[in-house]
């Protein structure tokens, strides 16, 4: 499958690649390489953060769009100290937050990275993170490799379609 999607970006180029795809999502952060790798990244976003707040997160949606499975294994920024994969689960009745080695991503499938869900945590800030400005973050699968998005900053408890951040949409794991 991924020869025949090579040859028809070669004959289409990369905006003909991306339309056989399939891809019907808006407002995807994509690149001609995101769209051969399979592995998509949608609306990635943090919220803008208090001069003293030294920590912060990112979220955003991953689409698989191959027909195998593929793993985010690492992530990096140079806005903070230290840039790790989290999420939160129920211990005992109470919500706790942990980091995780990594965050399957099936295939033809959706994994959403939310508020009080998976995310990306940023700790030891360098700025604050202001509204209407953004930041690099590189994300490295698996099998697809590395692919850097720009994340928007929003004011808390929203999303970049101006949506509410605690809606849950979850469409996957």
């Amino acid at each position: 499958m991924k020869k025949i999607l090579v040859l028809l970006a070669l004959i289409l180029g990369g905006a003909g690649l991306y339309m056989t795809l399939g891809n019907t999502v808006s407002d995807t952060a994509v690149t001609d390489e995101a769209a051969l790798s399979g592995v998509i990244v949608e609306k990635p976003y943090a919220f803008a953060t208090a001069p003293t707040q030294k920590n912060a997160a990112a979220f955003f949606v991953l689409h698989n769009h191959t027909s195998a499975g593929d793993r985010l294994i690492s992530v990096s920024s140079d806005i903070a100290e230290r840039t790790e994969m989290h999420t939160h689960s129920m211990d005992d009745g109470i919500m706790q937050m942990r980091e995780v080695e990594g965050y399957d991503v099936p295939a033809d499938d959706v994994v959403s990275f939310e508020p009080m869900g998976h995310h990306i945590m940023f700790m030891g800030l360098n700025d604050a993170l202001t509204i209407g400005e953004s930041f690099p973050l590189t994300l490295v699968f698996e099998q697809s490799g590395p692919q850097t998005v720009n994340v928007d900053i929003v004011a808390p408890g929203t999303k970049p379609d101006g949506g509410h951040a605690h809606d849950h949409h979850m469409h996957g794991h």
